[in-house]
């Protein structure tokens, strides 16, 4: 069984680091964000408005417009901008509980292992994800990245 970060989430986390990054109160560009991401503007101002909605970005008209978080990233999980690109990540979860025998058994420790996700994504937020991204992006400038762990998000379970 595969558990994936879809590309919208991917992009939206991608999206919100970037701001988070810039830090301060100037607005943050869709086209800025997008070139240095490697994402398609009009893909991004798709997702920048369904961040918008979820109350976690500001838009600023005119010239030197863009995006603002409308609260300190460190009160903004990885949790809530997933769920306000996919919706509730709970609901994605469920399945029929079988009453007894293994498959209770196999059925409880599944349930134990998403929450545990579930736990680690709400509990992760917006600033630490940019503190790690920066750090990363020096190590990566001192020395070259394995070639051996493979790109990606899946988890093969």
């Amino acid at each position: 069984m595969d558990l994936r970060l879809s590309t919208k989430a991917e992009y939206g986390l991608k999206a919100m680091i970037d701001i988070a990054s810039q830090g301060g109160d100037k607005p943050v560009q869709v086209i800025d964000i997008a070139r240095r991401q490697g994402i398609a503007r009009e893909s991004l101002a798709v997702l920048m408005i369904d961040l918008k909605r979820a109350g976690l970005v500001a838009s600023v008209r005119g010239p030197t417009g863009g995006y603002l978080l409308t609260r300190d990233s460190e009160h903004i999980s990885v949790r809530q901008i997933i769920e306000a690109l996919e919706g509730p990540i709970g609901s994605a979860f469920k399945q029929k509980e079988p009453r007894y025998g293994a498959g209770a058994a196999i059925h409880e420790t599944w349930r134990n292992c998403l929450m545990t996700l579930i736990d680690t994504l709400e509990n992760t937020s917006l600033d630490s994800l940019a503190k790690l991204s920066y750090s990363s992006a020096l190590k990566a400038n001192q020395s070259k990245a394995s070639e051996d762990v493979p790109e990606g998000y899946v988890f093969n379970i």
